[in-house]
């Protein structure tokens, strides 16, 4: 079975401990792209509205992801709700892992 591992924009050091050999897929969340890369691991789907990145850091995932789904700002889904949505698409039989989904905002948790 196929396991994807989702990066929502949480604080990496509230990350719980993991393998990354153990994904086969990473999929970033907005800010938790960015936090892909500066982890060091692939980007291999960004998904969101990126409205906390900078127009900098918004060009680097840009460049880096595989591929990039860009959400409007006004939308009725969480970023973290569109990014699943997209991964059970691609990968319907995989195991979801989502980490970074407590950034302090509770509609987002819920």
């Amino acid at each position: 079975m196929s396991r994807v591992l989702l990066v929502a924009g949480g604080n990496p050091s509230d990350w719980p401990t993991f393998e990354p050999a153990t994904y086969d897929y990473f999929v970033g969340i907005d800010r938790g792209c960015l936090h892909l890369l500066e982890a060091d691991l692939p980007l291999q789907l960004a998904v969101g509205d990126f409205d906390s990145l900078s127009r900098e850091e918004y060009h680097f995932v840009q460049e880096t992801a595989e591929t990039l789904i860009q959400a409007p700002a006004e939308k009725d889904d969480t970023d973290t709700q569109l990014a699943l949505q997209e991964a059970l698409q691609r990968f319907p039989q995989a195991e979801m892992t989502i980490i970074g989904a407590t950034g302090g905002r509770i509609d987002h948790l819920l």
